[in-house]
């Protein structure tokens, strides 16, 4: 009898362990029966028919960050650069993520490798530089559309890094310095400069021309002696 017992309380913890599932927040389980997709498990507790259905695949549904590896890509005019991205993703149906796509984090990160080559190649080196926002809108929108029948809304897609060859940085800075020192030469010679120069050289005044000249203890002594005399002529007339 105690034989018997414990084996009905072991198929017992079995039956439920197999009828009760947990899902987790930010996740979604597919039920299958016989192998065959019926539904799809919410966050919460679940009960299943034991022995008859099971979960099939446990699919994350938060926003995920894939990275899309670093490539050389040869623009419009034969440069040849590096370039690499993120693109952010979120699963919208769990059962077209599960069932319609192998791999879909590979199948994503190679979808975003081949439209970043193709948008790439079709600018030159100078609109790539300068236009990364265009880039990224034409990455988002082309790569959105074709992940749309997995179940898969890609939120978000950036270059990461963009590298031109060595010889294109240096002869870019080569520029950059020769445009700076035109730009201060062209300001030294301007014709506005130079005449602020001359009037602030103009005003200026020698030293000792000032009209607001010290006089020597000798000659105020002479102007007050000769301010008494013509005041006392003054008195006396009076």
């Amino acid at each position: 009898m105690n034989i018997v017992a414990l084996v009905l309380l072991a198929l017992a913890a079995i039956i439920l362990f197999r009828a009760i599932k947990i899902v987790p927040q930010g996740r979604e389980f597919t039920v299958e029966w016989f192998g065959r997709y019926t539904r799809t498990l919410k966050p919460g507790i679940a009960f299943l028919t034991p022995f008859v259905e099971g979960v099939g695949r446990r699919v994350n549904m938060m926003e995920q960050v894939l990275d899309v590896p670093q490539q050389d890509v040869i623009t419009k005019d034969n440069v040849s650069v590096r370039v690499d991205g993120i693109v952010f993703i979120q699963v919208m149906d769990a059962a077209q993520a599960a069932y319609r796509v192998d791999n879909l984090t590979f199948a994503i990160t190679q979808l975003s490798q081949t439209n970043l080559r193709t948008v790439v190649g079709s600018m030159d080196l100078d609109e790539v530089l300068s236009q990364r926002d265009q880039i990224n809108t034409r990455l988002l929108s082309t790569i959105d559309h074709a992940t749309n029948p997995w179940g898969v809304k890609v939120t978000r897609i950036e270059i990461k890094d963009l590298v031109p060859p060595p010889d294109i940085t240096n002869a870019m800075a080569r520029q950059m310095k020769a445009a700076g020192s035109r730009w201060r030469k062209a300001g030294r010679h301007h014709p506005r400069r130079r005449r602020q120069a001359g009037r602030h050289s103009g005003s200026r005044r020698p030293p000792g021309s000032g009209l607001s000249r010290r006089r020597s203890p000798r000659a105020r002594g002479r102007s007050r002696s000769q301010g008494h005399r013509h005041g006392v002529g003054r008195h006396r007339q009076g």
